[in-house]
C-alpha cells in the first residue's frame, strides 16, 4: 500500500524489534510529551525496556511499518480480536500521512480475517487522527502506570465487509 508515493507499508521482520521500541519511545517522548507530563512519559516509555518482551509482543500480532525510503516512518500492532494495540509514528513524521496509512493497514487487515470492528486505547495525542479515521470515542480512561495516572480513551470503529449493507 502507497501513499504520495513515497510511503509505503511492509510487514513486520524480526530485526524491526530494537529500531520500533526506539521509535515507540522517542515517539511518546517528543510527541506525546504535549498532552502529558514529563512524569507521564517517563512512565509510559522508561529508560529501561525489555527488548525481548517488545519482541514478543510485536510477534504474536500483525504488525505494519511504515517507511519512508529507507526509514521508518511508524508501526502499528493488530491483536486478532481487531485490537490496533499499538500504533506510533516517528517524530520526524508526524502529520505526513503515516499515521492514516498505518490505521487504513490495519482496517484492511482486519476485514481480510472478517473482524466485524476495530478498537483501541487511544491516547489524547492520537485521538484526533482516530477520530478522523471514523473511530468514535465510547469512555475515557484512566490507566495506573508506574506510578502515574495516564488517560486515553476506548474507542472503536464498526467494520463493513464487503456485500454487508450498510
Amino acid at each position: 500500500m502507497h501513499l504520495k508515493n513515497s510511503l509505503a507499508l511492509r510487514p513486520f521482520a524480526p530485526e524491526d524489534v530494537g529500531p520500533l521500541m526506539a521509535l515507540f519511545r522517542d515517539s511518546v517522548r517528543k510527541v506525546a510529551r504535549r498532552d502529558y507530563s514529563d512524569e507521564q512519559v517517563r512512565a509510559w516509555a522508561p529508560d529501561e525496556m525489555d527488548i525481548a518482551a517488545f519482541g514478543a509482543r510485536l510477534g504474536r500480532q500483525t504488525v505494519l511499518v511504515a517507511i519512508e525510503g529507507e526509514a521508518i516512518a511508524g508501526f502499528a500492532a493488530l491483536d486478532g480480536q481487531g485490537h490496533i494495540d499499538l500504533l506510533f509514528v516517528h517524530p520526524d513524521h508526524q502529520r505526513k500521512g503515516a499515521g492514516r496509512l498505518l490505521l487504513q493497514g490495519m482496517e484492511d487487515a482486519a476485514r481480510a480475517t472478517g473482524l466485524p470492528r476495530l478498537s483501541a486505547h487511544v491516547s489524547l495525542t492520537a485521538r484526533p487522527l482516530f477520530e478522523a479515521m471514523g473511530f468514535a470515542a465510547l469512555a475515557a480512561r484512566q490507566v495506573p502506570l508506574r506510578g502515574q495516572i495516564l488517560t486515553n480513551f476506548r474507542m472503536e470503529k464498526p467494520l463493513q465487509t464487503p456485500g454487508q449493507p450498510s
